[in-house]
């Protein structure tokens, strides 16, 4: 609820311990210096939440010039080492002999055969643990390896 006067003033802290928030200090003075600080805490609350909402007209509002910028990127060029690879990969099982025929078991002669799971023991209790991963590590992993596949 908005305060009860037609002027609100809202504060908060910066650890400036921390980097990123000691630059954020260091830019609220220049823009304070330049009487530029309420109205860039204004539009950046609108941006942030409009963005957040999943709309860009505030964007589009506050930098027109960023629908000229995303025209302007070139076209991706699809990666000739993959592509490379992808037509050897093709070329490779376009090769590929037909497949021997299949003996009683409907598996083709010469390929293993599947494993027979035990039966579970009923009595054995399930067991919660709590990782000690966050997840960061294997989401890192994921990203390097997606990334080595673009960059190749």
């Amino acid at each position: 609820m908005i305060g009860i006067g037609n002027r609100e003033k809202f504060s908060f802290w910066l650890d400036l311990r921390k980097d990123d928030q000691f630059l954020l200090a260091d830019m609220i003075y220049v823009l304070k210096k330049k009487r530029q600080f309420a109205s860039t805490i204004r539009d950046g609350i609108r941006l942030v939440t409009s963005l957040r909402a999943g709309r860009v007209n505030v964007l589009l509002e506050l930098f027109p010039w960023v629908v000229d910028e995303f025209r302007a990127l070139p076209e991706p060029s699809p990666n000739t080492d993959l592509t490379r690879q992808l037509a050897k990969l093709e070329a490779l099982l376009s090769e590929q002999p037909t497949p021997p025929p299949t003996g009683t078991t409907g598996i083709p002669d010469g390929h293993p055969r599947p494993l027979t799971a035990p039966a579970p023991d009923d009595d054995t209790p399930l067991v919660k643990r709590k990782v000690a991963s966050d997840g960061a590590e294997s989401r890192n992993n994921f990203l390097n390896s997606a990334f080595n596949l673009v960059s190749e």
